[in-house]
């Protein structure tokens, strides 16, 4: 079977309810029903047919089937390794004296320096890393600014982000040794007519390894047939650019 339900508004002029409150008396007076003013009902409610689920025989349509699992605890010994982090929040050392604390800075000022292309993008490549939780605190934040508007006030490193070379910030040079392909990623590398400047920023102690860093980022680039090529490490801490 099926219901029919109508809901409507009184003194509804002109309307389709005014005309059903108008009808409605009359057909229970004729039919002997007793109605209530608000309600009219007549016959009973008749429920929806449950949907017959149809069943395939394709497996890739069935539905999985529930069933119920049990679960165990079983004891096992655990190996416990703690962080760093970990340790020096356990001790309660500071993060400026925990051993963590220069690496972390580091990585920092090296992620904004990677990011700034010229020197007008200081200031909103830190709330870049603001942004993306990079700097996460308010003594980095001043750290960041202190150190890169220093940095930047050398007359050479002006130079370099001016705006007027090529940039190709952290891309990475792909190239084969002994039949396995490699890449190398230098910091910053610029190009202007026919001069190629390869910079390195560090912000720890000068290694003589970073010279054979840099070194073979040009012997990749003379690979590539660029000829006029300069490279640099740039110990941003210590004021220092060292021509390699």
């Amino acid at each position: 079977g099926k219901n029919l339900i109508i809901w409507s508004r009184k003194k509804q002029k002109g309307t389709m309810s005014e005309l059903l409150a108008n009808t409605l008396p009359i057909v229970a007076q004729e039919e002997g029903i007793d109605w209530e003013e608000d309600c009219y009902e007549q016959g009973q409610l008749c429920p929806s047919e449950k949907e017959r689920i149809k069943t395939s025989t394709n497996k890739l349509t069935q539905k999985p089937e529930k069933l119920p699992i049990r679960m165990e605890s079983m004891r096992h010994d655990i190996e416990f390794r703690q962080s760093n982090r970990s340790a020096d929040f356990i001790q309660g050392i500071e993060e400026e004296d925990s051993d963590d604390h220069f690496i972390n800075r580091g990585r920092m000022l090296h992620t904004l320096f990677s990011v700034i292309e010229t020197a007008e993008d200081i200031d909103p490549a830190i709330e870049r890393l603001i942004f993306e939780g990079v700097i996460r605190n308010d003594e980095k934040e001043k750290v960041a600014r202190e150190v890169a508007k220093k940095a930047f006030s050398s007359p050479e490193i002006q130079d370099w982000y001016f705006g007027k070379w090529t940039l190709f910030n952290e891309c990475a040079i792909i190239y084969k040794e002994k039949g396995v392909l490699q890449t190398r990623r230098p910091d910053r590398v610029m190009m202007k007519d026919d001069q190629v400047v390869v910079v390195d920023f560090k912000f720890g102690k000068e290694n003589p390894k970073y010279n054979k860093q840099v070194k073979g980022y040009m012997q990749l680039l003379t690979k590539m047939g660029y000829k006029n090529i300069t490279g640099y490490l740039w110990y941003v801490d210590e004021e220092k650019i060292e021509k390699v």
